[in-house]
């Protein structure tokens, strides 16, 4: 097995149908590609190549029906040496005529009749009929700028014939249809001819056309240009002659799951059997004889009856990356069906003893009709080995024999962490993995039926554990992808129920599964176990309830995930999408029980009426005047998106207008780029029970790689792109923090907000030089975020994307912080974008989970007001760690009092967080409040006891000498 990733989105298809190569391709057998085009696929037929002026190209018409080529296509711009290719029309691109290949579309109301063959004429029709003494059907471009008899061609886009046409050795032709409104074109052929610098491979390609919606489309994936096979692909070419189709059943060209307007692969074709040279025929059907059977492919051996002599499959496998085996080599065998996988095309086999050799697999994919074959009976096939995208199989198959019931396989136990290198000798085979697995990803579950599935615990991203420099970062990097690996369930296509699901209708990162056995599969660059038993989760990580944080006044950061109330911008592009967006919001904003949020990812309308609607919405859910918006700050860039601010009115209030600052930081436009490299901060000063604070929310700039340059481009440290940007704008961030100290009089700021950096990357410890970390101090494994696009591997896993950090004034009166897991968990597919799938409530309400906190605003006492102490005494009863002097009320603290030793041992055991003791270790404290907290001192080795030496009594009301707490604490901390 050989492969790479993907890069860019995933795309699936039963890439093991296709019967492509340039080698396996030559051994065309009639059971294999007898049947005929099916309806409405068109042929290019012929072409002729510089030098000749009568250069044109030919489609033909095999079916029985007239074909309207009013949406039909001609092109041969695809210009892979950069973003330019003809698949791009939908989005206004697509090439052609700025740098000299065309792209053309027939004629309004063109046709073309069953059986017939036309040209176009690409150096004009005077040309062509000069060169061949008839006249072509269309012409590229009108010659000498005159309309004639013969119709031209249309323009594809603006100037994509530009008045030239010309083919030469080495380039492209594609005939395809697109109707004008979706995403996605369909090809009715296409041919690579001469050297495949410009072949196409539309493999990981999504776009987004001119529908309505904003989602993109997938195409599935084309051949690979390397398994391209090209007309003359040593470039030799007879002047004089043309290219002209000698097969009009396209040969073994893969006949399912490709972007064809049938469903064929249109790339796959053995285009070097199925093409030839010869005399122009141009309107006219070719003078080559088919092709020959065979191509000179060793011919395969005859099936013969089940026992015979055949190559064990752990032969063919062999012991190399890359199979023992050259492709279209003949391969007889016989192994136990281990497991059918309808949308692969195909079902896996596997020595019924295999040979012991752990280097070697003992499994293989055939690629072939299912009908007939049984789970756990013999079969003896007969087909040619293939390396298709990285995976050993047999196709082609000729022949198949059921044996009959074979012998159990029982699964090969797989512990993981595993390499891609160690996994290799287990393609195809039936195994069965050593751990509990934990789901890690559930991107992809809806549409191609994945999970990403990890043994031990969910994916942590790198960065977000281990700083750049680290050694363990990469050491994190490279376990992480050890012990993950796919789990699919056997489709290629969006599967009609979505699988593992639990009983609760979500599958969260981090549910487990005790038992997973299947076939290990190879495709798209990754491994991935095809189970051949029911795959069950358990709900280990059940959705939780809001955080409950202390304080007496709560401040939370939420981005809300594109919130824009005009349709079709980045949010909803319907106003059903739009309602399922607002509602999981406002009971998320609602759930999360917070009096102050930091709201990121708001539409930057100038009306304001995302904000406002949002405000509105959570006021008719609440039943009264409840939240409001701090209002319009006194600049604000026009980045498409925005922070805001809002507030429960009666819990806090604000003081003055909203802040923020214009900067190059994040008003710079990248060099290419089309709007500002950043969303400025805004800041808002509140007071609570007399307390004074700033919230300043932030959005940094994205990980997006789009115009990133020089320092801003991806350094390959797992910090992505527009790391400098983002810490230059926390660096700004933290000089906006002095001065609103300074402008408000008070040092208590809170900085929170998406900062498009994890834990440990650079931005955040570029804040972490001024201010408290609170969110990272206070949890242990913090996350707002799950980030598993396989591409960007291995910087990838749950990490923590939001954050919440105060100044030192401000640490001490934090309560408690924490998020609430509501989002990051859930599958996409619960999403308001999918209002049919859509959560209840707050869940999947947005990409991020939110993080509350909460403050102690001043000091609960009141007898501490203007003494020296007060300070001291805020700490530490902002710390928990005294409740004050008169219980139950605690609303004085008595600062002048002397401190009894029953007082002493309550403050530290809430102090040094003492275990409970079980021991009674003295006698005349049994009446006292303080026996738990005394014995619980004694119990730690504080305290012996206040009558040495028999110490059977503490005096839990006696007072205490300055010498006393001196030995207390040396006990305690010595």
């Amino acid at each position: 097995m050989a492969g790479s990733l993907v890069s860019g989105r995933r795309i699936r298809l039963a890439v093991t149908l296709a019967l492509v190569s340039s080698v396996l391709a030559l051994s065309a057998t009639a059971s294999v590609h007898a049947a005929e085009p099916a309806a409405d696929h068109l042929l290019l037929s012929e072409f002729a190549v510089t030098p000749t002026a009568g250069e044109f190209v030919e489609i033909f018409n095999p079916t029985d029906a007239t074909v309207d080529l009013t949406d039909v296509y001609l092109t041969d711009a695809t210009f892979a040496g950069g973003p330019t290719y003809y698949y791009q029309i939908v989005t206004g691109g697509g090439g052609g005529g700025g740098f000299g290949d065309f792209h053309a579309r027939f004629p309004a109301g063109a046709s073309i009749a069953a059986g017939e063959y036309q040209t176009v004429a690409l150096n004009g029709s005077d040309d062509f009929l000069a060169a061949y003494g008839v006249a072509a059907t269309y012409e590229l471009y009108d010659d000498a700028g005159a309309a004639d008899g013969v119709p031209a061609m249309l323009e594809a886009t603006a100037g994509s014939i530009g008045g030239q046409g010309g083919l030469s050795d080495g380039e492209v032709l594609v005939l395809y249809s697109w109707d004008g409104a979706t995403d996605l074109v369909q090809d009715h052929d296409y041919v690579v001819f001469g050297d495949k610098a410009e072949a196409v491979d539309k493999t990981g390609v999504a776009i987004d056309g001119p529908d309505a919606g904003t989602d993109t489309s997938a195409y599935l994936p084309d051949t690979s240009v390397a398994s391209q096979d090209a007309v003359a692909p040593d470039q030799v070419h007879t002047s004089g002659l043309s290219w002209q189709r000698a097969d009009l059943t396209e040969g073994v060209e893969t006949r399912t799951g490709g972007n064809g307007v049938t469903g064929n692969d249109e790339t796959s074709e053995a285009s070097s059997v199925t093409w030839g040279e010869t005399v122009p025929t141009p309107n006219a059907a070719t003078t080559l004889p088919p092709p020959a059977a065979g191509g000179g492919l060793a011919p395969l051996p005859p099936l013969g009856a089940c026992g015979d002599p055949f190559t064990a499959i752990y032969e063919i496998q062999g012991a190399t990356g890359d199979g023992a085996f050259e492709d279209g080599t003949p391969a007889l065998t016989e192994g136990v069906v281990t497991g059918i996988f309808e949308g692969y095309g195909g079902y896996n086999i596997q020595d019924a003893t295999g040979d012991g050799d752990a280097a070697t697999s003992d499994g293989i994919f055939v690629a072939a009709d299912t009908a007939g074959v049984t789970v756990g009976n013999t079969v003896r096939i007969v087909g040619r080995t293939m390396e298709l995208f990285g995976l050993s199989e047999i196709t082609g198959v000729e022949g198949f024999l059921d044996c009959g019931a074979g012998p159990a396989i029982a699964p090969t136990v797989v512990d993981l962490p595993l390499t891609a290198a160690e996994r290799e000798p287990f393609e195809g085979m039936l195994i069965t993995l050593s751990d509990t697995m934990v789901a890690t990803d559930t991107y992809n579950l809806p549409n191609f039926g994945e999970v990403w599935i990890a043994a031990d615990m969910v994916v942590r991203q790198p960065t977000n554990v281990y700083s750049v420099g680290d050694p363990a970062l990469q050491d994190l990097a490279d376990e992480n992808m050890a012990r993950a690996i796919i789990l699919d369930d056997g489709s290629t296509s969006t599967p009609a129920e979505v699988p593992y699901l639990p009983a609760g209708g979500t599958l969260r990162l981090g549910d487990t599964a005790s038992t997973v056995t299947g076939v290990m599969h190879y495709s798209f660059g990754q491994f991935r176990i095809n189970p051949t038993v029911p795959v069950t989760f358990t709900e280990s990580n059940p959705r939780p309830a809001a955080p409950a944080v202390g304080g007496d006044v709560t401040v939370a950061t939420f981005n809300v995930l594109n919130y824009w109330t005009t349709l079709g911008g980045r949010g909803a592009s319907t106003a059903e999408q739009l309602d399922e967006q607002t509602e999981g919001l406002v009971a998320a904003i609602m759930g999360l029980g917070a009096d102050i949020i930091g709201l990121q990812e708001m539409e930057n309308d100038p009306a304001h009426t995302p904000i406002t609607t949002l405000v509105a919405e959570l006021n008719a859910a609440e039943g009264s005047t409840v939240w409001a918006w701090v209002g319009e700050v006194n600049y604000y860039n026009d980045y498409p998106i925005r922070n805001e601010i809002i507030y429960r009115i009666g819990a806090v209030d604000p003081l003055g207008d909203p802040l923020t600052i214009e900067d190059p930081a994040f008003d710079d436009i990248a060099p290419g780029g089309t709007s500002q490299l950043g969303r400025p901060p805004v800041a808002q000063t509140f007071i609570a029970n007399g307390e004074k604070f700033t919230v300043v929310s932030n959005h940094f700039k994205s990980k997006s790689c789009t115009a990133s340059s020089g320092d801003d481009a991806d350094m390959g440290d797992g910090q992505a792109c527009y790391n400098a940007r983002r810490v230059l704008q926390a660096e700004r961030v933290l000089e906006f923090v002095g001065a609103l100290q300074a402008f408000t009089g008070d040092d208590d700021v809170i900085v929170l907000g998406d900062l498009n950096a994890y834990m440990a990357e650079d931005p955040i410890l570029e804040l972490e030089t001024e201010l408290t970390n609170v969110f990272a101090e206070m949890n242990d494994d913090p996350y707002t975020y799950n980030f598993f696009a396989a591409s960007s591997a291995p910087w990838i896993g749950r990490g923590n994307l939001d954050h919440i950090l105060v100044t030192p004034e401000m640490a001490y009166k934090v309560s408690g912080v924490e998020a609430w897991n509501i989002n990051g968990d859930e599958p996409n597919m619960l999403g308001w974008n999918t209002p049919a799938l859509s959560a209840p409530g707050p869940y999947r309400s947005s990409d991020h989970d939110p993080i509350v906190m909460g403050i102690r605003t001043p000091s609960p006492f009141t007898d501490t007001v203007g003494n020296i102490f007060a300070d001291d005494i805020f700490w530490v009863a902002q710390a928990g760690i005294t409740f004050g002097c008169n219980p139950p009320v605690n609303d004085e603290y008595c600062p002048n009092d002397l401190l009894t030793r029953g007082q002493l041992a309550a403050m530290f055991v809430r102090a040094l967080y003492l275990p409970a003791s079980a021991t009674d270790y003295f006698t005349d404290d049994d009446t006292s409040i303080f026996e738990d907290d005394i014995n619980a001192l004694a119990e730690a080795g504080i305290t012996l006891g206040c009558n040495p030496p028999a110490n059977d009594n503490y005096c839990p009301n006696d007072s205490l000498t300055r010498g006393q707490i001196a030995a207390f604490w040396h006990r305690a901390l010595g």
